[in-house]
């Protein structure tokens, strides 16, 4: 069965719900759009989440960018392939790992971001309050 990086979304999303978790999904930043920023409104934390299937040097390289823009970033990749990450370079970012199948398992914990814009999260908690 091939999968979909919408399949990842879905229950990034299935998630989010079961956790009383804010989100959306395509989210401008910059020139591009982060895959899922959900908004944990116990803490008003804002994560970032990049999803990919299988190439998580890819994401990795998209998601050291939402640093700039939310508390904590996550990388979510398919379970079949989340062992293949180099979980040392997640923590030299500071970047969390999920594993996406039936359920989303956290591997890999994301560091608080110490770099974040004030300005850039602003949008982006806008983004998730009023796009929902």
């Amino acid at each position: 069965m091939k999968v979909r990086e919408t399949k990842i979304i879905e229950k990034l999303i299935h998630y989010c719900y079961e956790n009383n978790l804010r989100y959306a999904v395509e989210v401008p930043f910059f020139l591009s759009k982060i895959d899922l920023v959900s908004l944990d409104q116990r803490n008003n934390e804002v994560i970032a989440i990049e999803a990919k299937v299988s190439n998580w040097h890819r994401a990795i390289q998209q998601a050291t960018s939402y640093t700039l823009c939310a508390d904590r970033v996550y990388l979510a990749l398919w379970h079949e392939f989340a062992h293949r990450v180099d979980i040392r370079l997640l923590e030299r970012y500071g970047i969390g790992l999920l594993s996406v199948d039936g359920k989303v398992e956290i591997l890999q914990h994301a560091q608080k971001s110490q770099g974040f814009n004030k300005e850039l999260m602003k949008k982006i908690k806008n983004f998730v309050y009023y796009n929902n």
